[in-house]
């Protein structure tokens, strides 16, 4: 592993912790076979938080930079979260409205595909991240302190810190949300100096996050911590590093947000077989590549061409 990253280069070992992070999403969909694959959900706020910071810092100084980056980011989101929900409502029936990310009031806020709720606080997030380019520190201070006092919140109270995909726990979700992205941009910030870490500290942080996800949950004080203090700090780490080979990151990375999108109602279809669960969790990466590269990457070239023309 290389010590030093440039600032203009991408994040490879972050893009490998995404895409085994969505893997252990759907394992943990799959008869629970990652029992606590839930906090792979708290790593992609945190992603978010970083990668957009990193993409975007210095860039948002007016209001129609502001609106042509929540125009990209919806161009960014909403194609693939729109074949999930098509999935889901195959598979499992339910609103139309779910392909306009418009939530359930009552109970589950998306039953034809549980994981659109955090698609849902994306965006919501998404709209933040120009709030704090509007307002400043304060905005992004307020964000940080204010959401991490309604999780931790959430988190006792209910016993658990997979929050978010109920009505029950809406507020508790935006906290999460809200903890987990803020928390992104202080890391990326913090990362800026770049001083040089042990890949040997990067081995211990890479097992700390599988021993993680494979916790039994039940202790709400521990899952509070861990999504407050020890995923925080593994992607500090792990973001000053790079991959001898950045290859696997890259496609992993890219398949990442595809399997998150799609796999639930499949992968509910095999729940009750462990064998049945590896295979179709293998087949989804290998779907996922390939709506990534035939699905995802044209339609967003498309929209953006389009936004382009108009703007």
């Amino acid at each position: 592993m290389q010590t030093t990253v440039q600032a203009d280069e991408r994040f490879y070992m972050l893009d490998l912790l995404r895409g085994f992070a969505a893997i252990a999403v759907v394992l943990y969909h799959g008869d629970r076979l990652v029992p606590a694959g839930y906090f792979a959900v708290d790593l992609f706020f945190i992603l978010s938080g970083f990668v957009l910071a990193h993409a975007y810092r210095g860039r948002l100084r007016s209001r129609e930079e502001i609106v042509s980056f929540l125009v990209k980011r919806a161009i960014r989101l909403y194609p693939v979260m729109f074949l999930g929900a098509l999935v889901g409502l195959a598979i499992n029936g339910g609103s139309l409205k779910t392909l306009l990310l418009i939530p359930e009031t009552n109970g589950i806020l998306y039953p034809a595909n549980l994981p659109l709720w955090s698609l849902l606080f994306e965006a919501i997030a998404s709209v933040a991240f120009g709030l704090f380019h509007l307002f400043g520190k304060p905005m992004l201070a307020a964000f940080f302190l204010v959401g991490l006092a309604i999780f931790a919140f959430g988190v006792l109270k209910a016993g658990t810190a997979d929050l978010g995909f109920f009505s029950g726990a809406f507020g508790a979700g935006l906290g999460r949300t809200a903890f987990g992205f803020s928390a992104g941009i202080v890391i990326y910030y913090l990362c800026r100096g770049r001083h040089p870490i042990s890949p040997y500290l990067a081995v211990w942080c890479c097992l700390t996050i599988v021993a993680v996800t494979l916790l039994q949950p039940g202790s709400p004080l521990v899952e509070l911590l861990v999504v407050t203090v020890v995923l925080p700090l593994a992607i500090f780490v792990l973001a000053h590093l790079q991959p001898a080979s950045n290859g696997l990151a890259v496609w992993l990375g890219n398949l990442s947000y595809p399997l998150y999108a799609i796999h639930h109602p499949i992968i509910k279809l095999a729940e009750d077989s462990a064998v049945a669960v590896v295979a179709t969790c293998i087949a989804l990466v290998l779907v996922s590549a390939a709506i990534y590269r035939w699905y995802d990457v044209p339609v967003r070239q498309w929209l953006e061409k389009r936004w382009a023309e108009t703007a």
